[in-house]
């Protein structure tokens, strides 16, 4: 009587296959995750570039560079989704292997007996479980110029997720996009913290937000200048201290004594003192817990603060860093190509 169904559990029990489309976002970018534990970065590949640039067998982390197969990438709200779908499918194959079931018995009962038996199944086929979220959207779309891979991260992606890529000058401008975008919403975020944290975890985030901003900005430049001054010294190239492009007037005078222009040329005096001010405050929060010392008042002249304050990051000082360090920057890259 109910062969159907013994048929699909047999079925089942030897293994199908149920193929699962995961939903990309409303740009066409699908979702991923870095399977190392240790990082498990969020990223976004564009669906086309997913299907025909990037390698079966070879996948990068744009955060880490950890490399795995590209059955490896799945973010767990993809597994869950994967696992509801096909939960869903198996109980849609028994439910029409039941109703199969149900209408041959109707079919075989005799048309005129004493006793009328007939069965029927009650419900209704279940439909696949959309998630009802996607991963936050991400902020900066970057397309890799050596394999025209499209992908999208959140803050800074250093690799691409197809061939590994790693381009310090695409990094460089991530910084000053992240910053700017970051500083646009900073209002948003605030409200959305004071919501659910209260008033002064919401001020504190926002605050670690800036000065968090301010630090990558400096990184970002002393990672291009120091990849960029060997090129443009060639074999007049010396040797430097460690993260030399952090400090302003060590790093105009490298980069004009290889043969670049001086900074003082690039911004006007007051893009400079932004620029300086900035570099200065970054090595307070960075190495003395943001307490102003005598050496950042003799070396910035700034009377904003006296001895023992802290300083204060506010977002349109990190803005006008992000200006400066910009117009550098795209000097710099300007000198080596020149």
């Amino acid at each position: 009587m109910f062969e159907d169904l013994i048929r699909e559990i047999k079925k089942l029990e030897r293994g199908v296959r149920i193929n699962v489309t995961i939903p990309s976002d409303g740009d066409g970018y699908l979702d991923r995750q870095c399977p190392s534990t240790e990082c498990e970065a969020l990223f976004k590949v564009l669906n086309e570039d997913w299907d025909t640039l990037v390698d079966t067998f070879k996948v990068y982390c744009p955060t880490c560079k950890h490399l795995a197969p590209s059955d490896q990438w799945a973010t767990s709200e993809q597994t869950e989704y994967a696992k509801k779908v096909a939960f869903r499918d198996v109980q849609n194959r028994i439910d029409q292997a039941l109703r199969s079931s149900a209408s041959q018995f109707n079919r075989l009962q005799p048309k005129s007996s004493l006793i009328n038996m007939s069965m029927r199944i009650e419900g209704r086929p279940s439909t696949a479980w959309v998630p009802a979220n996607f991963i936050e959207a991400m902020q900066i779309q970057i397309k890799c110029k050596l394999c025209n891979c499209r992908f999208a991260v959140i803050g800074s992606g250093y690799f691409c997720p197809s061939c590994g890529d790693n381009s310090v000058e695409q990094t460089f401008i991530q910084q000053i996009e992240v910053t700017r975008t970051m500083i646009s919403k900073i209002g948003e975020i605030e409200a959305v913290l004071m919501e659910t944290l209260g008033r002064d975890i919401a001020h504190n985030n926002t605050r670690v937000l800036m000065e968090g901003r301010l630090q990558s900005l400096v990184t970002s430049f002393q990672r291009l200048s120091a990849e960029l001054y060997p090129v443009l010294a060639g074999n007049s190239r010396k040797e430097i201290r460690r993260n030399a492009f952090q400090n302003i007037t060590e790093a105009n005078k490298i980069w004009t004594e290889a043969g670049g222009r001086p900074f003082y040329v690039i911004l006007t005096p007051e893009e400079l003192r932004n620029m300086e001010t900035g570099f200065q405050r970054r090595h307070l929060l960075a190495h003395n817990e943001g307490i102003v010392d005598e050496r950042y008042i003799r070396l910035t002249g700034d009377k904003t603060y006296n001895l023992g304050q802290r300083v204060v990051i506010v977002e349109r000082f990190v803005l006008q860093v992000a200006d400066a360090v910009e117009k550098v920057g795209i000097a710099l890259i300007e000198d080596v190509r020149t």
